[in-house]
């Protein structure tokens, strides 16, 4: 009887453990998700629109009708600097900085870039690549640490109907790329993003106190024209980051040429 009751103690306690693991599991799981757009605030500085997750720009090409058109992007790129981030001030935030293809008025993702973390007011990076619905994927094989020059690309393989996905970390040489085929992938849009993402509750977590992050070599590929973000055969939307008491991230106007410009932190 005795020998029967330790092997149910020892037993409930391995349900318990293996429960809290599941748990903690599931609520580390952080998405990079499609861009959430706040109908309610009044436009009064011309900006496209406001999102509770991303700043940045994106790109899509329209029809007559000025409806997006789907199966348009063939790639977008574009380069960065790991921002340093402050973690006294956000000591559990979480910034990603990315390139990628859909996830405005689409369901998947396509995208890859660079993570500023702080945990319990400790910061790590890292880079990380997301198939959306799927969660982020942290790559512990590309290190990265503040300051490191990165180049990123997501392009559209037609031959094999895949993505891939590409980073490189120019001050050290390091690369890494997958490649995947997305079921149900409209490629109707190009972006360069900054993004507070979500957890697995599907709530906005706290954005991370990060250095002014400026996207420069910005460029896409939309049906048959190669350009930059202002290119004349496509439309942009500059998107700023805000929550109910104003701005988290402020996104700049383009640089002259097009192909650069800069998000500012404001509030977690």
């Amino acid at each position: 009887m005795e020998k029967r009751v330790k092997i149910l103690i020892i037993a409930g306690i391995f349900l318990v453990i293996t429960l809290l693991l599941g748990i903690y599991y599931n609520s580390s799981q952080i998405y990079a998700a499609p861009i959430e757009i706040i109908e309610d605030l009044e436009k009064t500085d011309g900006k496209a629109f406001y999102s509770s997750n991303w700043a940045g720009y994106v790109a899509v090409k329209k029809d007559a009708n000025n409806i997006t058109l789907t199966n348009t992007v063939k790639y977008v790129k574009g380069s960065w600097t790991v921002p340093e981030v402050d973690c006294t001030s956000t000591p559990n935030g979480l910034t990603f900085v990315w390139v990628g293809i859909d996830g405005y008025g689409s369901s998947t993702i396509e995208q890859i870039g660079t993570s500023s973390k702080c945990v319990n007011s400790n910061a790590e990076y890292y880079g990380w690549y997301e198939f959306y619905p799927s969660p982020a994927v942290f790559v512990p094989s590309f290190p990265v640490s503040p300051g490191d020059n990165i180049t990123a690309e997501v392009k559209y393989l037609p031959k094999k109907d895949k993505f891939r996905l590409r980073i490189t970390n120019t001050d050290t040489g390091e690369v890494f790329s997958v490649t995947k085929k997305i079921a149900n992938a409209k490629r109707s849009s190009a972006e360069w993003i900054v993004e507070a993402p979500k957890n697995s509750s599907g709530a906005v977590v706290p954005l991370s106190d990060f250095n002014e992050v400026v996207f420069t070599n910005a460029e896409a590929k939309l049906g048959k024209n190669i350009g930059k973000i202002n290119n004349p055969s496509w439309t942009n939307y500059e998107v700023d980051m805000a929550y109910p008491g104003g701005l988290k991230a402020d996104t700049s106007s383009l640089s002259s040429n097009g192909d650069s410009f800069s998000v500012d932190w404001l509030h977690e």
